[in-house]
């Protein structure tokens, strides 16, 4: 099912504060409300059209259109759409999808003087450029590392779930050289994981030595046999293993979580620098990008970890652990939301490319808090959308409901962010 943004027209992630919108205004939304903002007055009688490529040139005549289609904050709904407005929808959105061969919208909306982008040759290269990324440090950076081979267990990663074009190397984790970084970037985003009230902020790559395989090539998957263990260990299958030995401390747990995070998040930074347009954002803007999106970024890349059929999770290590035991360990909520998010993106069936692009979506949105020139990374968030359904139209030409279903696994990444940093968070604090 595709439906539009009731304000300017673009595919909407979801229903927001009482109406179908786009990522770009319900986050203007929010911020107009919040930060109680007034826009100064339109020069053109408040008589703007407010369509996909323009809609930040009059902010005053966007916010009038949000209350226009009735955006609230006060109307906000849970639950599944009803039938009768669901089938409304659908016939409303029904021609939308052969609409996409049109000429694009922001025809003539250009500034006098300036000869804008083709939005085609903007897509073209975000494709290209993401894909190359994607198979150089996700597909083949650990033969470009010379790191270790595949932990064990990997290699038992079913083929069939979602997953079919994905080689097994390419969830291995390479013992990157921090010297290999020139900039600071990484060094800078992940600092205090709890010092501003961010979700998902992940331990200092700089923190801790590289984490190093310790498992030997064809040693049998551990299990837990310490009585209390899992109040010292963290059972995230981002983490080596669910449970640690006896007499280790909280201290320790939580140095061997970041060790095993480091070399997959500096794997996210080098690929957030390979975006086209990321490295022209402000510093500060890249980094709140990075600490609020990292986590996002790996699930989507690890979801393959999550066997819902065997109800089975491999962690980092290659151990495999069922879901039962785990849930003895108190993940069985957050692991629950990360098994369910896992099958519904597996059943998409995206190759490597189109998850290249997902991930960078799933990274670049405007609304993080924190960022500092909103239109600039909701330009680039615009971009990679665009690429996003371009590149998913042309591979599923029969299927027009794949790309609003792929972004409807947006909120769902933000919710698993959210119960990840309570679970981390709880495990910090906690006596």
């Amino acid at each position: 099912m595709v439906l539009l943004c009731k304000v300017c027209g673009d595919i909407a992630s979801g229903f927001h504060y009482g109406v179908h919108a786009c990522e770009g205004c319900k986050g203007f939304f929010r911020r107009s409300i919040q930060q109680n903002i007034h826009y100064k007055m339109c020069v053109k009688n408040e008589s703007c059209l407010i369509v996909r490529m323009n809609r930040n040139r009059c902010q005053h005549c966007r916010f009038k259109k949000c209350l226009a289609v009735g955006m609230s904050r006060d109307a906000v709904r849970f639950g599944r759409i009803p039938k009768r407005e669901k089938q409304r929808l659908l016939d409303e959105m029904q021609s939308y999808m052969s609409s996409l061969g049109e000429a694009p919208l922001d025809a003539g909306l250009a500034p006098e003087g300036e000869a804008p982008p083709s939005p085609v040759a903007q897509e073209e290269e975000a494709i290209g450029a993401i894909s190359r990324a994607y198979h150089d440090i996700f597909g083949s950076g650990q033969d470009r590392a010379g790191g270790p081979g595949p932990p064990p267990g990997y290699a038992d990663l079913s083929p069939g779930y979602g997953y079919g074009q994905h080689d097994p190397a390419s969830l291995r984790l390479p013992g990157y050289d921090p010297t290999s970084y020139p900039d600071n970037t990484s060094q800078r985003y992940g600092h205090d994981l709890y010092g501003a009230q961010q979700p998902g902020y992940l331990p200092s790559p700089g923190s801790y030595p590289a984490f190093e395989y310790g498992y030997a090539e064809g040693s049998p998957p551990r299990t837990c046999p310490w009585r209390g263990a899992a109040s010292r260990g963290i059972a995230c299958p981002l983490n080596a293993s669910p449970c640690c030995s006896p007499g280790t401390s909280r201290q320790q747990a939580w140095e061997e979580f970041s060790r095993c995070f480091t070399p997959a998040v500096k794997e996210v930074v080098e690929f957030a620098k390979s975006i086209p347009g990321f490295q022209g954002l402000c510093q500060q803007d890249q980094v709140m990008l990075l600490k609020a999106g990292t986590f996002q970024v790996l699930m989507v890349r690890f979801a393959a970890l999550f066997d819902p059929k065997e109800k089975a999770v491999t962690f980092l290590s290659g151990e495999t652990h069922a879901l039962g035991g785990l849930r003895a360990m108190g993940m069985g909520a957050l692991l629950d939301a990360m098994f369910d998010f896992s099958e519904k993106l597996g059943t998409l069936g995206l190759d490597a490319q189109e998850m290249a692009l997902f991930m960078a979506v799933v990274l670049v949105s405007a609304d993080r808090s924190g960022i500092s020139d909103v239109e600039a990374v909701e330009i680039l968030q615009e971009t990679l959308i665009r690429a996003l359904r371009t590149l998913v139209t042309k591979k599923h030409p029969d299927d027009s409901t794949l790309f609003p279903k792929l972004l409807l696994r947006l909120p769902d990444l933000r919710t698993l962010n959210n119960q990840h940093s309570e679970k981390l968070l709880a495990f910090r604090i906690d006596p």
